[in-house]
């Protein structure tokens, strides 16, 4: 279950997972929750009734732990996770570092100069958006800076948001630069 196939990221990891499971006794289904956590859900319920053997998920359910404990982990059933982690549950978990990511780009900015940088991420309720939005934070306090308030702009991950916020953001300030979490969000 991916939230959407709109940005290349998400098409890359369905890529990955159909490869990996092209040549096996493994089918692989795919659908869209669109970051709607009703829809997730439902799909998941779905997905049940399909008699799956596994579970990908990026899920848009950060809090939501006793829902896939109750009907998918407690009886043993692989659950991986990619990016967004649900708190309190065991499954496998796999994300790039985005703490260090964010941390590491913000402060090539600040070194060169840079003061007004803007970080349009998602709800921070998501395991990577809030480890680059820590990793921005932390940027700057290695600098002995702290980041305005104004500095986050939080989006709902849509190219259509990101726009709306920037269009926003224009017209009170003028950044020096934008960070931005997601292909979707910058090219909003």
């Amino acid at each position: 279950i991916l939230p959407d196939f709109d940005n290349s990221y998400y098409v890359q990891i369905f890529q990955g997972i159909e490869n990996t499971f092209q040549n096996t006794e493994y089918y692989t289904n795919l659908t869209f929750s669109y970051d709607v956590p009703d829809l997730e859900q439902t799909i998941f319920h779905s997905f049940l009734k399909k008699q799956i053997q596994g579970l990908i998920l990026i899920s848009c359910q950060p809090d939501n732990w006793e829902f896939y404990h109750k009907y998918f982990t407690s009886h043993e059933h692989p659950l991986v996770l990619i990016d967004r982690d649900i708190r309190n549950l065991d499954a496998n978990f796999v994300s790039f570092d985005t703490h260090a990511i964010l941390r590491r780009i913000t402060g090539q900015l600040l070194d060169r100069g840079y003061r007004k940088i803007f970080l349009l991420s998602g709800p921070e309720c998501f395991s990577c958006e809030a480890g680059c939005i820590r990793g921005f934070s932390g940027a700057f306090q290695n600098k002995g800076l702290k980041p305005e308030p104004s500095f986050f702009v939080q989006t709902n991950l849509t190219r259509e948001d990101a726009f709306r916020k920037t269009i926003q953001l224009f017209r009170t300030q003028i950044p020096q630069s934008i960070v931005a979490t997601s292909e979707s969000v910058a090219a909003g």
